[in-house]
């Protein structure tokens, strides 16, 4: 709901519609778009619709979302909206930035976000979905989140993104955190979504992880898929966009070893040999669900070419498989 142009026409068409019997339904989902920046690209809830939702609507929430931009006025303001929905019914919480709050570069103590969180956590019952930028995650915050008795999270994403290398220095989690979480909260699905220049890659993964969905969207190095086969034994899908001209084949048959859990892979621009290829599938067997992976991507040797190993992939697989063709247009 545009309310940035118009806001007494979007609230008026909202008073309007709550004659509406759905509109309890209509109510369970709703996103919070907070702005300070007159050039910002999206605009913000108008201030008597939030009210709106506060004052008649809460106990209706169960998926909310908020946008905001790099200000500190935006992230306090969350969190206020927050304090306010202690006694709704969420049970999904998104936190998306369009740009890195500027508190974070001059506090070290708890920011506006994580401590809304947690009041969020503190009194809603029902909290099982949580998706965060990375920059707002911390070891504090996992581990006040796996202090929580009543709260079992059951998917936490986690998005890390940078537009510009070197902007943002992206700190490491400690694995005494990590194991506290999977603790209190043992079936929860970690997702990661990267979009990072290698370099920017660096603090990852170097310790165990209990990632169990991981999307690069930009290209990664040898080094890097190497980590995630020795230290991500929970992962279940792995999708990488790019690695380059290095072959992946020691780091592909590792992962294969390691990560037992693997049901879905999917790889674009990239180079794995058609031996290591068959060699994972091998290792993975019928677990290995989904898979996708580019035809481009497979490199013929002495032992298999393009034309023999969708028979190999196959048999290991327990069902006919073929790699994906990019379409002639």
């Amino acid at each position: 709901m545009d309310v940035g142009e118009h806001p007494m026409a979007a609230v008026t068409s909202f008073r309007l519609f709550r004659g509406n019997s759905n509109l309890e339904a209509f109510l369970r989902k709703f996103e919070f778009e907070l702005n300070k920046s007159a050039t910002s690209y999206f605009n913000s809830t108008h201030p008597d619709l939030i009210q709106q939702i506060i004052k008649k609507h809460a106990a209706h929430l169960q998926y909310v979302s908020f946008k905001v931009d790099s200000s500190t006025e935006s992230a306090e303001a969350a969190c206020d909206i927050l304090s306010q929905l202690v006694n709704s019914s969420i049970q999904t919480l998104g936190l998306i930035s369009t740009a890195k709050p500027s508190f974070m570069n001059v506090s070290k103590d708890f920011s506006p976000f994580p401590a809304g969180i947690l009041c969020v956590a503190d009194h809603c019952q029902g909290l099982r979905e949580l998706a965060l930028n990375y920059y707002m995650l911390s070891d504090e915050l996992l581990l006040a989140l796996s202090s929580e008795t009543h709260v079992n999270l059951e998917h936490l994403r986690i998005d890390v993104v940078s537009e510009n290398p070197g902007q943002i220095k992206f700190l490491s989690i400690k694995k005494q955190s990590w194991d506290v979480l999977i603790k209190h909260s043992p079936g929860v699905n970690v997702v990661m979504y990267f979009f990072l220049y290698e370099e920017e890659l660096e603090t990852f993964f170097k310790e165990e992880t209990p990632v169990t969905h991981l999307y690069f969207g930009r290209s990664i190095s040898k080094a890097i898929l190497g980590r995630i086969g020795l230290n991500c034994p929970r992962l279940i899908e792995l999708v990488v966009c790019a690695n380059g001209l290095q072959a992946l084949d020691n780091e592909l048959i590792c992962i294969a070893e390691h990560c037992k859990n693997l049901t879905a892979l999917g790889l674009s621009e990239c180079e794995v040999s058609c031996s290591a290829f068959i060699e994972f599938v091998r290792l993975c067997g019928r677990r290995l669900t989904q898979l996708s992976i580019m035809e481009e991507v497979l490199i013929p040797d002495d032992d298999y070419s393009l034309d023999e190993i969708h028979a190999e992939v196959s048999k290991y697989l327990g069902r006919v498989w073929f790699p994906d063709v990019m379409p002639l247009w």
